[in-house]
């Protein structure tokens, strides 16, 4: 409700004229049969998204900080008065 209210789209406008294209009896067969399922597969496919980004977020931070002191350690390009 609160999403009509500040003129927002709840169902895109393509959606809604495929619709009224097909008819009632279709929308309500895909609501019954379909929808929830769908919808369910979305928000957990969503979350679990979400929770692998963050994962690979902090693995790269991790990882760059690791690997500048890793390279370091085994530059062959490293002068020896550097290693002294």
């Amino acid at each position: 409700m609160d999403l009509a209210k500040n003129n927002r789209n709840i169902i895109p406008i393509r959606l809604l004229h495929l619709f009224i294209q097909t008819g009632e009896t279709a929308m309500h067969d895909f609501f019954e049969n379909y929808f929830e399922k769908i919808f369910q597969n979305f928000l957990a496919y969503r979350h679990q998204m979400e929770e692998q980004f963050k994962l690979y977020m902090d693995l790269g931070m991790d990882l760059s900080e690791k690997t500048k002191t890793m390279i370091d350690q085994i530059n062959p390009f490293q002068s020896k008065k550097s290693e002294e």
